[in-house]
């Protein structure tokens, strides 16, 4: 909700209360990307990952982090083994910066297949992405009409930042009525 530093202070709290939990290192992780501190966010991914070596939602925020600080081979290889919810939304977007928009363009395809509108606003984030600012903000209209629970992460989420001097978006926003 754009409350970063008392996200930060809580995410941090909670894995000095229980530091064997890499759920807290994920939730820290999460955190610091948000917070657009990568390589704070990248150790905090790879505890949780060595504690959880096999949990492939790491991964996908990996990717995330990646993607989100340049670095999108790494990002490929993270979102590739990413799970199965993430993997086509990261991938769509990797992809796109790896110039294998026909590979992204099908993955995106299919992820709409499979998803319908319930997912619009990852759709939203893609587009965005991808530089197609207007359908971008339609699908972001759509995840608003069907109350996307994931709008909440609007005001945080960077993929969504080319769309932020829009006046579509910034009605959005206003719609949403985020706290300050």
């Amino acid at each position: 909700m754009g409350q970063i530093e008392a996200g930060l202070e809580a995410a941090h709290r909670s894995v000095v209360l229980d530091p064997l939990n890499f759920l807290n290192y994920l939730s820290l992780g999460i955190a610091e990307m948000y917070a657009r501190r990568y390589g704070e966010a990248l150790m905090a991914l790879k505890e949780a990952k060595a504690l959880a070596p096999n949990n492939a939602g790491i991964n996908s925020w990996l990717g995330y982090t990646y993607y989100a600080s340049g670095d999108f081979q790494r990002a490929r290889a993270a979102c590739e083994s990413g799970d199965k919810s993430n993997r086509p939304i990261c991938l769509a977007m990797v992809y796109n910066k790896l110039e294998r928009q026909p590979e992204a363009e099908s993955i995106l395809t299919q992820f709409q297949a499979d998803r319908g509108d319930t997912s619009a606003v990852f759709y939203a984030m893609i587009y965005a992405q991808w530089g197609k600012t207007t359908r971008a903000l339609d699908w972001l209209e759509t995840a608003m009409r069907h109350r996307d629970p994931y709008l909440e992460k609007l005001k945080i989420n960077a993929n969504f930042n080319p769309l932020r001097s829009e006046p579509r978006f910034q009605a959005i926003e206003r719609e949403l009525t985020f706290l300050d």
